[in-house]
């Protein structure tokens, strides 16, 4: 099952993790590396019809880049109440989990798809970017470490 301790520290520093910004055509992506505390978006996955590939997919990244932890946006409605789209986020969290052996950890996404979407537009870059959004995702997920923690690491 999924984490929901994210405010709770880790130990004196999180773990790399791949952060994910879920979605039924492509899963938004982005790397945090501990050792450097450096978190960066990196291409996203274009989700295919099985599960299993874009699963096996996930764990071939995890496993090269030692990964220790998955960070998931877990989509609620503006109010907080859970959506069609949380109960499928939930879901795939747990597949998740099962599959590449490592915890997941859930993160309110709510903003994260506006926040990557104003981010794009500063820059001058057209269309939607998912792997934005996934590093937004571990963005809060890193600010909700630091505030528990009492530190705050570069990213």
């Amino acid at each position: 099952m999924p984490h929901w301790d994210t405010k709770r520290p880790h130990g004196s520093e999180p773990e790399s993790f791949l952060a994910l910004d879920y979605g039924q055509r492509r899963l938004g992506l982005a790397v945090y590396d501990a050792a450097t505390r450096w978190l960066a978006p990196i291409p996203e996955l274009t989700r295919g019809t099985d599960l299993a590939r874009d699963l096996a997919s996930l764990r071939t990244l995890v496993v090269e880049r030692e990964l220790r932890a998955v960070v998931l946006g877990l989509p609620l409605a503006l109010d907080g109440k859970p959506t069609l789209s949380t109960r499928r986020a939930i879901r795939f969290g747990q597949a998740l989990e099962r599959a590449l052996g490592v915890p997941v950890h859930l993160v309110d996404e709510r903003l994260s798809s506006v926040a990557g979407g104003r981010a794009l537009r500063e820059l001058d870059l057209s269309g939607r970017d998912d792997s934005q959004s996934a590093k937004i995702i571990g963005e809060v997920y890193l600010a909700q470490w630091s505030r528990a923690a009492g530190v705050h690491p570069r990213g």
